[in-house]
């Protein structure tokens, strides 16, 4: 199970899901790839892992972090549950034990 502390909620048609994003690799011109982990809340059951996402660093100066380590809106609920219908519409059960479920998506679906 995904732990509570860092990761959102989501619930679509009544379900609850918990995701978490996170930084997938290096910036490439001024964008870093990331990585989505969605699991059902309710049940141990296999992950959905898309990759494909990419995010935009705010810059250094308007961080209040470290060496600019936030992201512009990396992946909004909205977003996340748009990936989830689009997993579950291609087999993805969320429910059922098994491998990750991988989705790959085409650059971008996240901050942009």
């Amino acid at each position: 199970m995904l732990k509570h502390a860092g990761s959102n909620n989501l619930t679509i048609d009544g379900e609850r899901f918990r995701y978490i994003v996170s930084e997938a690799g290096s910036d490439t011109n001024g964008r870093v790839a990331l990585s989505l982990i969605v699991q059902h809340a309710g049940k141990n059951g296999s992950r959905l892992r898309v990759t494909g996402l990419f995010g935009a660093r705010v810059p250094e100066r308007e961080s209040k972090f470290y060496r600019g380590r936030t992201l512009k809106r990396p992946v909004s609920p909205k977003d996340a549950e748009r990936l989830v219908r689009a997993a579950l519409t291609q087999g993805w059960r969320p429910r059922e034990s098994g491998k990750p479920f991988v989705l790959t998506v085409d650059g971008g679906a996240a901050a942009e």
